[in-house]
């Protein structure tokens, strides 16, 4: 995995301590698509609405 990878994906999990939607849904592309059980596919700024919904309603998320 190339430096800028890690880089990233050590930029969303910090965000993600945070509970911090705006940059942890900055680290996607805006063709992003994402894919989970829960969420089903959700493509482009529904991924990252899907933060921004999460983090405002979490508890004890992290």
């Amino acid at each position: 995995m190339s430096d800028a990878h890690n880089a990233l994906i050590t930029r969303f999990y910090q965000a993600f301590q945070r509970l911090d939607a705006e940059a942890m849904s900055a680290c996607y592309t805006d063709d992003v698509v994402f894919s989970d059980p829960a969420f089903g596919e959700l493509r482009g700024r529904d991924a990252g609405d899907m933060w921004r919904m999460l983090t405002t309603r979490a508890k004890d998320f992290p």
